[in-house]
């Protein structure tokens, strides 16, 4: 009887230590978790990504080949501490590797794609050396003190803060379309339509409104205004998406007065003041487009936005404000 208690036990042991051993793992991953975007950071750098990318579709290179195409005076180090740095962006998917007689050859994942400029001459790499910058960077040990973070170590708000040192200028702007004069508070251009990507994010409320206000003004009764921004589930998920959202609102919240991601109940109580409001969320952001007061169309644009993968939905508004 003994004996068949414990080999019915033994399996759900067995089970309980590798649980406890993958949660461990994770934990300590978490306390080392500076490492991957740094190693992600170097690499945009070094245009490790760029260099696979050149050698052709599908292309396997070793550590010592793309080593010897960095501007170094060391490259038989650099392909040692390179390799070191390409395992670990391997084990995140983040490049693929293969093994031919005991070498490792890297190759582009997926996911690199975005890494590599692509056929309009951007990428994600300015936004990784943004985001790993060290003004940023500095920002993060005053994130526990009350306050904005970056106000509390730099003294003035981030866009003050830009006028000052040229270089980080450089490495926000990189980030950025193109930089055009003006005061979107005061007045923007007529146009038929508006587009603001990550642009409402960075205000409170009070800016967002008067923003959206002069978009109002700026567009005619047939015109719109499309918003891209992500929107916070109201039930927290455990996903990709999910994680992407939460640290970019942490990522506002770090830099800016006012700034975060908001809740769909929050956009629909800002944009009030614009009557209606038509809404795709997509699966990584949301699209908004919001149409002036009267606009009556409705049934082309059910039929302009029944795509596969997207919900769509209405939400009209009376407004207060705005005639």
């Amino acid at each position: 009887m003994d004996s068949s208690v414990e080999t019915q036990t033994q399996p759900i042991k067995e089970d309980e230590d590798e649980v406890e051993d993958g949660t461990y793992s994770y934990a300590m991953q978490l306390s080392m978790s500076i490492v991957l975007p740094m190693a992600l950071h170097t690499a945009t750098e070094l245009g490790v990504f760029e260099i696979i990318a050149k050698a052709g579709p599908g292309a396997n290179l070793s550590a010592s080949e793309i080593a010897v195409k960095l501007p170094t005076t060391n490259p038989a180090g650099a392909a040692a501490m390179l390799d070191r740095i390409l395992r670990l962006l391997v084990s995140h998917c983040v490049l693929g590797c293969s093994v031919v007689g005991g070498q490792r050859l890297y190759s582009l994942a997926p996911v690199s794609k975005y890494f590599v400029t692509n056929q309009d001459g951007v990428s994600l790499c300015p936004l990784v050396s943004l985001s790993q910058d060290k003004v940023f960077i500095k920002s993060w040990f005053e994130l526990k003190n009350a306050g904005i973070p970056f106000n509390n170590v730099h003294g003035m708000h981030l866009y003050e803060y830009l006028g000052i040192d040229t270089r980080f200028n450089q490495v926000f702007n990189h980030v950025c379309v193109e930089h055009v004069c003006g005061d979107m508070f005061e007045r923007i251009p007529n146009g038929d339509a508006i587009l603001m990507k990550w642009i409402l994010h960075n205000w409170e409320d009070e800016h967002c409104l008067k923003l959206l206000k002069n978009c109002y003004e700026a567009i005619p009764e047939t015109g719109k205004v499309v918003v891209l921004d992500s929107v916070v589930p109201i039930a927290l998920e455990i996903s990709s998406s999910a994680r992407e959202i939460s640290l970019m609102d942490v990522q506002m919240m770090l830099q800016l007065p006012g700034g975060k991601e908001r809740t769909q109940e929050e956009l629909d109580l800002k944009v009030s003041t614009l009557n209606v409001l038509y809404v795709i969320c997509l699966s990584w952001n949301s699209t908004s487009e919001l149409y002036p007061y009267g606009y009556n169309n409705w049934e082309s644009i059910s039929r302009s936005s029944d795509l596969d993968g997207i919900k769509t939905s209405i939400f009209p508004f009376q407004s207060s404000t705005v005639k």
